[in-house]
């Protein structure tokens, strides 16, 4: 009888034991999962913060670009401007006194 209490309660130790190491593994595995969630939300953060500097150099890029070519087409329409001031002054300075002593 002794010999079988004695067996039971190696049983329940040797249990015992087995309930804190999967215990003490769960644990540990949900650590590891918060690590793995930890390192993968760092690693996405970091590849958005990269694609948006990216992003960031090729409008910037593309900014340049179109504020050039909006100058240079300002720059011809001036010169268009100007050549035609120049054609078409004296004729419409003409113009204007006539429409305004027409008018009066």
């Amino acid at each position: 009888m002794q010999e079988m209490i004695k067996k039971i309660l190696e049983i329940d130790e040797r249990a015992r034991k087995l309930t804190d190491e999967a215990d003490a593994l769960k644990r540990k595995a949900e650590m590891s999962i918060e690590d793995q969630k930890h390192q993968l939300k760092k690693e996405y953060l970091d590849r958005a913060r990269k694609k948006i500097e990216s992003l960031r150099e090729t409008e910037t890029e593309f900014a340049d670009k179109e504020h050039d070519r909006i100058r240079e087409e300002q720059k011809k329409v001036l010169q268009s401007l100007s050549g035609m001031f120049s054609q078409n002054a004296d004729k419409w300075v003409e113009e204007i006194v006539f429409q305004c002593l027409v008018l009066e």
